[in-house]
């Protein structure tokens, strides 16, 4: 630091001139205002250096000719006050250093917090974009899920109520089936019935009129001969019926009226063979017992035709 003092102000020892030493003392007053105003300078924040007044070789020389003693005590005080100056011009350095650098950690900690602030609202914001999202996903499951309800209630509903009417179709025909195959059954069964019965009654017929006939023929062997007289005498000489008058059949010994013995017999004998069966087999019944007996035996005999 020496040497850049000396650079600055006073040229090295061995350089100066011997008629420089006398002016020394007076270089040094010279150059005390511009080390005050480096000082100043430096408290006012400005370079120090530009203000002090340069020395010159002249100056150099004149306080070397004048031969004042003490030169270079006076040498090494302003070597010392450049020191502190330049020490001074060091921490103020220092300081603007110290200073910008925390302005700038300043600045980084401002920029930090408006990072974070960003971020904090960039996560705040993307937190409020996924809720609605959320929510609106959900909304649209939920309105998906309740269309799909109803689509599969309103299916189902649709499928009951096809399976139900052709569950009733088919019923209804298996109830027109049956009741077909059982009108028909029944048909079948009237129709073997009615032949049954006509079967029976013509078994029937022919065994009453069997019987008739061999009653006929026994009672014709019974009775007396007589000359057979022509159709028209013997309907002329036929006696008068009566009609109230009844008579014991013997092919069931109820009692009859000679129109109830015609109409049972009609289509098997004839008009004189039934006179006949009237005449000689049909024995006259009791009046009293007659009319009850006869009642209770019209009913059966009109089954058994």
């Amino acid at each position: 630091m020496g040497a850049r003092a000396s650079n600055c102000f006073t040229r090295p020892e061995e350089d100066q001139d011997p008629r420089t030493q006398t002016n020394a003392s007076s270089q040094l007053v010279e150059s005390q205002p511009a080390l005050e105003n480096g000082q100043l300078a430096l408290d006012n924040g400005q370079p120090a250096i530009a203000d002090a007044p340069p020395s010159t070789e002249a100056d150099a020389g004149k306080s070397a000719a004048s031969g004042q003693p003490g030169a270079t005590d006076e040498a090494k005080v302003q070597d010392t006050a450049e020191e502190k100056l330049l020490k001074r011009i060091a921490d103020r350095e220092a300081a603007d250093k110290k200073a910008s650098e925390k302005e700038n950690e300043t600045q980084a900690a401002a920029q930090e917090k408006e990072a974070a602030e960003k971020a904090a609202a960039e996560s705040k914001a993307a937190e409020e974009k996924a809720a609605a999202d959320a929510a609106a996903a959900k909304k649209a499951a939920e309105e998906k899920a309740a269309a799909d309800a109803a689509s599969a209630k309103k299916a189902a509903e649709e499928k009951a109520a096809a399976e139900a009417k052709a569950a009733e179709e088919k019923a209804a025909a298996d109830a027109a089936k049956k009741a077909a195959e059982d009108a028909k059954a029944a048909e079948e069964k009237a129709a073997a019935d009615a032949k049954a019965a006509k079967e029976k009654a013509a078994v029937d017929a022919k065994a009453a009129e069997e019987k008739v006939a061999a009653d006929a023929k026994a009672a014709e062997e019974k009775a007396p001969e007589t000359k057979e007289e022509p159709a028209s005498t013997a309907a002329t000489d036929a006696p008068k019926i009566d009609k109230k008058e009844k008579r014991v059949d013997p092919h069931d010994g109820n009692t009859y009226t000679f129109e109830e013995i015609s109409k049972y017999y009609k289509g098997q004998y004839s008009p004189a063979e039934l006179q006949k069966y009237w005449d000689e087999t049909c024995k006259p019944a009791e009046q009293k017992g007659a009319d009850a007996k006869s009642k209770g035996k019209k009913k059966a005999k009109g089954k058994s035709k």
